[in-house]
């Protein structure tokens, strides 16, 4: 007797143990969803996130550009202000403020910026080419402009015009 009652007992409990792990897969596939869900989450987060930063940066970069531009054209000559005797320092004094802004900049964005400043000065950027003045004007700008070096940001710099020397002799040899 004891034995039926052992064994009703045993399947009763194996019964029960089969349950338990049936229970235990089904939480643990509850589980792996709902961290799927969450990673899903974090990565809709973090793509946002990311997004919203491109959007500040664009945002900063227009007003940036909008500015440069105001400033720019407000700066631009006329050519009835040809005909008075031109303040060149004036000029390169403009041209060193706005590098000394591009200073500021990450390292990684300041050649590119330098770069846009030297076409924005170059006289075929400012189709002046009706006006003599005019493109001798923006000629020695964007020569002035030119001595800025890419690497340093430095006005004839020692560094890279030395660079440069040894890279002639290294290229003659």
């Amino acid at each position: 007797m004891h034995s039926e009652d052992d064994a009703k007992a045993l399947a009763a409990a194996q019964e029960e143990q089969l349950k338990a792990l049936e229970e235990v897969r089904r939480l643990k596939k509850r589980v792996e969803s709902a961290e799927g869900e969450r990673d899903l989450a974090a990565n809709h987060a973090a793509t946002a996130e990311q997004k919203a930063l491109h959007y500040q940066q664009e945002l900063a970069q227009r007003e940036q550009r909008e500015q440069w531009e105001r400033s720019s054209s407000r700066s631009s000559p006329s050519p009835s202000s040809l005909e008075k005797p031109v303040s060149f320092e004036l000029m390169y004094e403009e041209i060193d403020e706005k590098v000394a802004a591009l200073r500021k900049l990450p390292q990684d964005q300041r050649g590119s910026k330098l770069r846009k400043l030297k076409a924005h000065y170059h006289p075929d950027f400012q189709r002046v080419k009706g006006s003599a003045e005019l493109a001798g004007l923006h000629t020695r700008l964007s020569q002035y402009l030119g001595r800025y070096c890419e690497g340093h940001l430095e006005l004839d710099c020692a560094w890279c015009a030395n660079a440069a020397r040894t890279q002639k002799a290294a290229d003659v040899w």
